[in-house]
């Protein structure tokens, strides 16, 4: 696996609905997986939001596969995105160190090609 590639980005995502976040600025935690086997994504998906859903520190978890580009620009290399909203860069420290993170990831390394790590700090008005 290669390493992740951390990035900070400066605006919310294209579409999404605005949701009320008047406390300590928000993380957005965003993975791109590549799967040796890409057969493997329903049962990534399924482990995910079983193990990363008792996770206290999780606010917003969402998981998905991409849809067949529309655009040029559309990015689909990848089997898996994962994507998930913190409260703060405590509460994310924390679910890294979470046992039920730590065991997903140790569970998945041997599958996983690629992966692409994308954190964002919300911006506030």
């Amino acid at each position: 696996m290669t390493a992740p590639v951390v990035g900070a980005l400066l605006l919310a995502p294209a579409g999404c609905a605005t949701a009320d976040r008047s406390g300590p600025a928000a993380i957005h935690h965003v993975v791109l997986i590549k799967l040796k086997d890409p057969s493997d994504a329903r049962e990534l998906i399924s482990d995910t939001r079983a193990r990363l859903s008792k996770i206290r520190e999780v606010k917003e978890l969402r998981a998905g596969t991409p849809i067949e580009a529309r655009r040029a620009a559309a990015d689909s290399d990848f089997s898996v995105e994962l994507s998930m909203w913190f409260d703060s860069d405590d509460a994310y420290r924390r679910y890294l160190e979470n046992p039920a993170h730590t065991a997903l990831v140790a569970a998945w390394r041997e599958r996983i090609a690629d992966m692409r790590v994308i954190d964002v700090q919300e911006s506030k008005p």
